[in-house]
């Protein structure tokens, strides 16, 4: 995926145990600045999705339980009464940064929660995306708890672990679906299948849940689905198609074109995706 110039400069913040492991970061805003899966194939794959204009910096590794900010642990409650000056409104749903390049997204827990790779956030989020994230004060950012790592989205991309040739498709709140043949994931996925995957660093592994393997050519839910000769974009759920009725459809529910898989695939027609359903689509952090 060939990424546009950035509003903002992305970088990496690596997590312990894991030296490929970190936090999707931007530039502050002044500068304007099973089946065995090849792995040739799966690094072309990764190259073809992840490609960017972007800098890319590694830096050292640090836990998100413990990780300070200018000096200062986060992850703790708030002191009573704080007084931040220059505090920034914050809603669920935001894109944060203090002085330090990280970006969060802030929860509907009222906590941060740290993207663990530029694949995790580009799974939820456009490049162009970063332009909307809001610079707080440290003081401000620091006393927001430190909430989970963000997953990949269900119907983006499909995972696995250098420590293992498995396959999987992601569904609704980081639940792991094995792909137990090739012959299915062909089927599901199309001949070039494997630039699809990437791989997810071990230390984040933790926060996925396994579901049910895939044994029949079904796609798993979430997963954008498109036919040769009808426009219409659809979106699998419980075994049926669901026609995302409009653009402003597709838009509420930050659906991105690039995920879509042209299928010959038939379904039943469920009921239309005619607004933003965020308990089925965009369910960032599950509680």
């Amino acid at each position: 995926m060939k990424l546009r110039s950035l509003a903002f400069l992305l970088v990496f913040v690596g997590l312990t145990g894991c030296g490929g492991n970190s936090e999707i970061t931007a530039a502050p805003p002044e500068t304007e600045a099973g089946v065995d899966a090849k792995s040739d194939a799966a690094d072309a794959g990764k190259d073809a999705e992840t490609g960017t204009d972007a800098q890319l910096e590694a830096q050292p590794d640090v836990s998100a339980d413990t990780q300070t900010e200018t000096g200062i642990e986060t992850g703790t409650d708030a002191p009573p009464d704080i007084t931040i000056d220059g505090a920034v409104q914050l809603a669920a749903g935001d894109l944060i940064k203090g002085s330090q390049p990280a970006v969060y997204y802030y929860g509907p827990d009222q906590s941060r929660h740290t993207f663990p790779n530029e694949n995790t956030f580009n799974a939820w989020f456009t490049p162009e995306d970063l332009n909307l994230v809001k610079t707080i004060p440290d003081e401000q950012l620091s006393i927001i708890p430190m909430g989970k790592n963000v997953t990949i989205r269900p119907g983006t991309y499909l995972v696995k672990i250098t420590t293992d040739p498995k396959v999987y498709a992601v569904t609704n709140c980081a639940q792991l679906h094995w792909i137990e043949s090739e012959s299915i994931i062909a089927a599901l996925y199309g001949a070039n299948w494997a630039s699809r995957i990437i791989d997810v660093p071990d230390t984040v592994w933790p926060d996925y849940t396994q579901g049910a393997s895939i044994t029949t050519s079904i796609h798993p839910d979430g997963t954008l689905i498109s036919y040769s000769g009808d426009l219409n974009r659809y979106v699998v759920t419980s075994g049926l198609k669901r026609k995302i009725a409009s653009d402003a459809a597709f838009t509420a529910n930050h659906f991105q074109a690039q995920f879509i898989v042209q299928t010959t695939i038939p379904y039943a027609d469920g009921a239309d995706v005619t607004s933003s359903e965020p308990q089925n689509f965009w369910q960032i952090v599950c509680q």
